[in-house]
């Protein structure tokens, strides 16, 4: 029997029910993904509750199933107040585990025209967010949370992926030459701006994926993300390859909700976390978007994009079709971090330019403070100078009088 990594409460539905097991065992199979499994389950859940039967009884009624089905997700959105979106999904779950366990003729025989599916609402644009905005995010964020965003936007990566990932996951291109991320910790290694970060993505760690892949990071991610470290290391953690990149307070890993927690209220510091009706303008995975955008305006191969975010097709264009599955091999590398050296400007969000500037601009009001500071001083002087005079005066009067 396949495993699947489920709560027990799921669990306990699918060792109860030969139906649940095969629905699940389907759906894992197909998509790699827990959620997918857990929420095709939740549908069929829900199902067995609304009609007080358990699922294989269910199967063995000869129900009038567009009337039943067409009743279901009435109840759902109206007397359980579901969203339409979750309603939809959950259908879905029933609908696929009928095609799976019901007989052929009786599958057949449902008009699933007849069934009116819940619509669901237009959701608005995502907005990808401007270079101004993620300074301005950037300098709101803590030393985690800016090689969060900087590892983002520069990789493609998901929220869920970057949770997971360790820190042997991440190695440093530099010279031609690639070397774990952990001896630039240990040997306290300078990083040169030319530098590149790879992050392999292992099956595990990356939603719905079951092919490895690997994307990269600008020298300025890799510079927080050592800075990063190196403040955890300093607090006493002890770090190897096997330790998570990113983790909360009590050193585990981040949740979800905190992540997400986390983010909204870095965009509330800056009056970013505007909303629509039901997302808000800058969710964490614009920065996703941003990347994907950035990365084929500035002339990379569509194909080589879709590797780096982890899409299948992307994967089998870009490794396979080109000869080379190794990711490790030095040839396959070196093109792909020849391509994405296109992307790095527009990837970067504060570039070498830009710090010039802002030394200027710190220089400029260094400058003008202390210009503040010596007219102050003069008039002071000019002051103590007035009260001398005065003091001498009065002296040279009291002298006369004697």
């Amino acid at each position: 029997m396949l495993e699947i990594p489920l709560n027990p409460y799921y669990l306990k539905w699918i060792e109860s029910d030969e139906s649940l097991r095969k629905l699940a065992t389907r759906v894992y199979l197909k998509s790699g993904s827990t959620s997918t499994v857990r929420t095709y389950l939740d549908g069929v859940i829900m199902l067995s509750k609304f009609l007080e039967m358990k699922p294989s009884e269910i199967l063995k009624a000869k129900l009038d199933w567009e009337g039943i089905l067409n009743e279901f997700i009435a109840y759902l959105i109206y007397e359980r107040k579901t969203a339409r979106g979750t309603a939809l999904n959950y259908f879905s779950g029933v609908k696929k585990w009928l095609e799976i366990n019901l007989p052929k003729e009786d599958w057949y025989s449902i008009d699933w025209r007849r069934i009116d599916k819940p619509s669901k609402w237009k959701v608005e644009r995502d907005r990808i967010p401007t270079r101004e905005d993620l300074r301005l995010i950037l300098k709101a964020a803590n030393p985690a949370w800016r090689a969060i965003i900087t590892l983002a936007v520069s990789s493609g990566l998901r929220q869920g992926t970057i949770i997971n990932l360790k820190i042997g996951n991440i190695k440093i291109y530099e010279n031609g030459k690639i070397t774990p991320l952990i001896h630039y910790l240990k040997e306290n290694k300078q990083l040169s701006d030319e530098a590149l970060g790879i992050i392999v993505v292992e099956p595990e760690i990356a939603k719905e994926r079951p092919e490895k892949y690997m994307t990269f990071c600008t020298a300025e991610a890799l510079k927080h993300i050592l800075m990063y470290l190196k403040i955890r290391m300093k607090r006493g953690e002890k770090l190897s390859e096997d330790t998570l990149l990113f983790v909360n307070r009590s050193k585990r890993k981040i949740n979800p909700h905190t992540f997400k927690y986390n983010w909204l209220d870095i965009l509330a510091r800056v009056d970013k976390n505007v909303k629509h009706r039901k997302w808000h303008i800058y969710r964490f995975h614009t920065l996703r978007k941003y990347f994907s955008t950035w990365c084929k305006l500035s002339g990379v191969d569509p194909w080589v994009v879709e590797a780096w975010m982890g899409h299948k097709a992307g994967i089998h264009q870009v490794y396979f079709l080109s000869g080379i599955e190794d990711l490790e091999n030095p040839v396959l590398i070196a093109r792909l971090a020849e391509e994405y050296r296109k992307a790095v400007p527009t990837l970067t969000i504060f570039t070498e330019e830009e710090k010039i500037r802002e030394l200027e601009k710190r220089l400029e009001e260094e400058i003008k403070a202390r210009d503040e500071i010596i007219k102050m001083l003069k008039e002071e002087l000019k002051q103590l100078e007035a009260k001398i005079a005065e003091i001498e005066r009065k002296a040279r009067n009291s002298s006369y009088m004697w």
